[in-house]
């Protein structure tokens, strides 16, 4: 009996120093992982490096950090400080200066229109050309290249004015060249264009070539116009030679009828006859040959460039340099849009 009650006094007092061992355990934390009781009986880890006051078990220590962290741009979505009775502070504001400081200004969305000038960006009133035939002034496309809302790259893309197209020429920006796009002003990298005159009959002619791009060559091609100057019913358009595809543009663009074949397009063309290169403009057609004989036509782009339908592997419909073809310029064209019959 004596053994049994030893045996429960030694377990009594294990448990007691347990209990006290326990109660203690809190002072003796490693550092970096202190926390501190909340008011409202949870845990809130500290942060490295901050330290526990000796007043009040560190809570006014941790809210006054807390505020300044606030203060200092801390994550607004923290959330609120507390008193230890479990309302929230309410600090009372002793500035009595109004508070200046803004919050950064985002950048500017490259898709958003800058603040345009009183002359310019969607407020600036553009002049049509009162008629298909008066000249004016025309940004021509040397590539691909992108129409922005700005002059510059970090404006967004309005579109991309493809190479050969146009749009009317305003003014020069810097290195950017601003444009009528129908809508409003945008602007195109200077790198990337050229300037020539033009008119509208001219750019629906070009246009028309256009959006043939890549078409198959085929000689011999139907032809939209028929050798007696009848509209073609069988004409579908899916190949050209030159010929025919330089017919085919004149006639959707300017509603003119030319002749079916090179030689009748070189004699019977009603309009200017262009005998230097040099004098060549935007929307006229020139023969190329050797020793004089007329063997290929294509239509002049201004810029050194041209657009034609040409044999060379099949084709296709394509805009090209001209450095080739005005080598062996023999004469050009500048028909009169005003007269529909120009064969015979």
């Amino acid at each position: 009996m004596k053994k049994l009650f030893a045996s429960i006094s030694v377990i009594l007092i294990l448990l007691v120093s347990v209990t006290a061992l326990f109660s203690c355990a809190e002072s003796y934390l490693p550092v970096g992982d202190e926390v501190v009781e909340s008011p409202r009986g949870e845990s809130d880890l500290l942060i490295a490096g901050d330290t526990l006051g000796e007043t009040d078990g560190g809570e006014t220590a941790r809210r006054e950090g807390e505020t300044a962290q606030a203060g200092s741009g801390s994550d607004p979505g923290d959330p609120p400080l507390l008193e230890p009775n479990g309302e929230h502070s309410q600090e009372p504001n002793t500035n009595t200066e109004p508070n200046v400081e803004q919050a950064p200004s985002p950048d500017p969305d490259p898709n958003s229109d800058p603040t345009p000038e009183p002359d310019q960006g969607q407020n600036y009133q553009y002049v049509a050309p009162a008629s298909d035939y008066e000249h004016y002034l025309a940004a021509c496309a040397a590539a691909n290249v992108n129409v922005r809302r700005g002059a510059g790259t970090d404006y967004g893309v309005l579109f991309t004015l493809g190479i050969g197209d146009s749009l009317p020429y305003l003014w020069r920006e810097g290195e950017w060249i601003a444009v009528w796009t129908g809508e409003r002003v945008g602007y195109l990298s200077a790198a990337y264009a050229y300037l020539s005159e033009t008119n509208l009959a001219i750019e629906r002619t070009i246009r028309a070539g256009l959006a043939k791009l890549d078409t198959p060559y085929e000689w011999g091609a139907t032809r939209r116009i028929t050798g007696s100057g009848l509209v073609n019913p069988f004409f579908t358009g899916k190949s050209f030679d030159c010929s025919s595809f330089v017919q085919y543009c004149y006639y959707i663009g300017m509603g003119i009828k030319l002749g079916n074949y090179t030689g009748s397009q070189a004699d019977y063309t009603v309009g200017e006859k262009i005998t230097r290169y040099e004098d060549l403009q935007r929307g006229d057609f020139y023969f190329t040959g050797t020793d004089g004989t007329i063997s290929h036509v294509v239509i002049y782009l201004g810029g050194g460039k041209l657009l034609q339908a040409y044999s060379a592997n099949g084709g296709p419909v394509s805009v090209t340099a001209d450095e080739r073809w005005k080598r062996n310029f023999i004469s050009g064209r500048r028909p009169d849009p005003t007269v529909v019959t120009q064969y015979k």
